[in-house]
């Protein structure tokens, strides 16, 4: 059943206050011209039209914001004033280029139509959230609606580019090391000999003496007590310390280091 000028204008005010303003043409903006009414409920008894006999097309229709205007206004190569909702296109349509479109990935649907999947540059409420799926394999040499026309596509000419060389670990011994772009601080020493290592996150970072804590480069002044680093001695200007964390050993921790490091890492 057709709908009534009433009905159709309900939909054109719902119509407009989703996409209203965004085809000002001269003096008048298109909501005060009963010609963009017209030209919307032209096309929406063609979708009423197509959509229900949806079934026997194998898509629907829908309505987006160009729905108010007319073939003269807008002429698109691949669906003219039609706009797509769903399905795989098949329909009729030209080869009159005038819109670029990418082609983004192809496949087969569940009644075996195989399809191009493009992504237009309308938005995401044109179409199947701004992509259409196009007929693929179609007879004609162009494809459909031209999609094989004028096609365009990126060239590698040269190598590839050397990959950057893995950072090399911190070693503070030869059983001990530390993650690349951080500091070996000893966190438990006897005379001369570290027997635990932790790890500053920063490079080239000071080692406070409570074993625990280290400051950054650019702030190189411990304070124990305040857990702070400073910029010289005795400048206001301080950061946070930072925490260390266990170095990474290459043979399993004898029972003496797991009870230091229990202490100074819990």
């Amino acid at each position: 059943m057709a709908r009534t000028e009433a009905q159709a204008r309900a939909m054109y005010n719902t119509w407009l206050a989703r996409h209203g303003g965004q085809h000002s043409r001269g003096s008048n903006h298109h909501h005060e011209d009963d010609g963009r009414f017209r030209a919307f409920w032209d096309h929406l008894r063609f979708i009423d039209a197509h959509n229900s006999r949806a079934g026997a097309h194998g898509f629907r229709l829908g309505l987006n914001r160009f729905a108010d205007l007319t073939n003269a206004e807008f002429r698109a190569a691949y669906l003219g004033t039609r706009p797509r909702n769903n399905g795989v296109f098949t329909g009729r349509c030209g080869t009159s280029l005038d819109h670029g479109v990418v082609a983004v990935g192809y496949g087969t649907d569940e009644d075996g139509k195989d399809y191009w999947l493009v992504r237009n540059s309308w938005g995401p409420d044109w179409g199947e959230a701004g992509y259409i799926r196009m007929a693929r394999n179609v007879t004609s040499r162009a494809g459909k609606c031209g999609i094989a026309m004028e096609v365009s596509y990126p060239v590698k000419t040269g190598p590839n580019p050397t990959p950057p060389e893995p950072e090399e670990d911190a070693t503070c011994d030869r059983y001990s090391s530390c993650p690349a772009g951080s500091s070996c601080c000893c966190n438990y020493r006897v005379r001369n000999f570290c027997l635990v290592w932790g790890c500053c996150p920063a490079e080239g970072a000071t080692c406070c003496k409570d074993h625990a804590t280290c400051c950054p480069k650019d702030h190189p002044v411990c304070n124990v007590s305040s857990r702070t680093c400073a910029k010289a001695r005795n400048s206001p200007d301080t950061v946070d310390a930072m925490t260390r964390f266990p170095a990474k050993r290459q043979w399993p921790p004898s029972l003496a280091e797991q009870i230091v490091s229990s202490v100074f890492f819990q």
